[in-house]
């Protein structure tokens, strides 16, 4: 098992504040003499143990509580599960932005294209056996780098090394209508589209002005 968000990982320390709280509330018992309490140790002596129980399972729920929320925050994924037989594959669509502006230099010093690079190699580790990927380069009008969906993943990212950042502005639009075409040919169920860009201000402006994506079919 892995986490999106290993950082959220800390809040399970919370559950020391209800173990905290309970133990400050525990009281010290104070025998005080007093003649009828004999009639009464039976029934305390009956509803004691019940009593007992009662309260560690009401302190286990309060220290689960922050614990499962910090679980759920970290986003778990069960990586293994994704490789067992039957489970299948996914299709991955993956929209990559070479417009010219990906030639800029990133802080790390490499270009934005190589580090977009970078991120498909990392989203086709991550695919499981069996599945399928295609890149389509964004760049208006965006064309698809492969004439269809590749299983061979090592092989299609190794072929990214021709992909150039010398083309003209994109086209969020255009590039969605052809990832959704895409996706509609796919070979699995399960399908995703990632898109990775630079996001320049000119090129999604549309979109900030109101401009309707294309509509996802329901299936």
């Amino acid at each position: 098992m892995s986490f999106l968000t290993p950082i959220l990982l800390a809040g399970t320390s919370a559950f020391l504040i209800p173990l905290i709280i309970h133990l400050l509330n525990r009281r010290r018992v104070i025998p005080v003499a007093w003649g009828a309490m004999h009639l009464l140790h039976e029934v305390i002596r009956q509803r004691k143990r019940r009593m007992q129980i009662e309260q560690w399972l009401l302190l286990l729920i309060r220290l689960a509580i922050p614990i499962i929320l910090a679980l759920a925050l970290a986003r778990p994924v069960l990586n293994s599960l994704r490789q067992l037989p039957g489970l299948g594959g996914s299709s991955l669509i993956i929209l990559l932005d070479d417009s010219l502006s990906m030639q800029a230099e990133t802080a790390e010093g490499s270009s934005a294209l190589e580090a977009a690079r970078a991120e498909v190699q990392r989203l086709l580790d991550d695919l499981p056996d069996g599945s399928d990927a295609q890149v389509i380069l964004m760049a208006d009008p965006p064309r698809a780098f492969t004439a269809s969906a590749r299983t061979d993943l090592t092989s299609l990212w190794q072929s990214l090394t021709d992909v150039s950042a010398e083309r003209g502005p994109i086209s969020p639009q255009n590039a969605l209508t052809a990832a959704l075409a895409a996706a509609g040919k796919a070979q699995h169920s399960a399908r995703e589209i990632v898109l990775i860009s630079d996001f320049q201000k000119t090129d999604w402006q549309s979109l900030a002005d109101g401009a309707q994506l294309p509509a996802l079919a329901a299936e």
